[in-house]
């Protein structure tokens, strides 16, 4: 485990950071009107996009979506599949599956 150093909190005191990891597998439509997240009727995770899919936009737009949805860094968010297809499989960090089913449909 990773260890985290809050200087302001006083002194020594460090919090563990989890290193918890998954994968999401989403499918991505790009130049839709709204950034939102739904669910498809095979229970496939649904993201709407504004960006075009256009030299990587979509792809940077999804991580910057995703992240922020879950309270997570950018960096914590990753496309482990899928670069060039709207069926992707993105590598979660630092979030539980279950806090990030709660913060997707929030």
């Amino acid at each position: 485990m990773r260890q985290a150093y809050f200087p302001r909190t006083g002194g020594n005191l460090k919090r563990s950071v989890s290193d918890e990891k998954f994968i999401l597998t989403v499918r991505v439509t790009p130049n839709s009107s709204t950034n939102m997240v739904s669910t498809g009727s095979e229970g496939k995770v649904l993201i709407r996009l504004t960006s075009p899919p256009v030299d990587g936009e979509a792809n940077k737009a999804l991580i910057k979506f995703v992240a922020k949805k879950l309270k997570i860094r950018q960096s914590d968010v990753s496309i482990a599949r899928g670069e060039r297809s709207r069926d992707k499989t993105l590598l979660i960090r630092g979030v539980s599956r279950e806090m990030a089913e709660q913060y997707l449909f929030s």
